[in-house]
């Protein structure tokens, strides 16, 4: 499918908490009207953590919570926690 990499990355973005593979598969099957292999799902997910693993990214896609969510990178944590105060 093309650009299944952006449209996962989009419900990750957009979710307020970790979200489930499942729910993720679920909105692209009704958004999309296709049906999403789960090896297609795994190997854009992969794609997408290896993207942000990158040095030019602050924040990182990672699995938590039965889900995923992208995460500022540790590095920039006393940032955010200054900015926080």
């Amino acid at each position: 499918m093309s650009k299944l990499n952006n449209h996962i990355e989009s419900l990750i973005f957009v979710s307020d908490r970790a979200i489930s593979k499942n729910a993720i598969i679920s909105a692209l099957e009704q958004a999309l009207e296709v049906n999403v292999k789960e090896e297609d799902f795994d190997k854009s997910l992969e794609e997408l953590k290896a993207k942000y693993q990158a040095e030019d990214h602050s924040f990182e896609l990672v699995e938590i919570s039965g889900g995923y969510q992208f995460m500022t990178k540790g590095a920039y944590h006393n940032t955010i926690g200054q900015f926080l105060k």
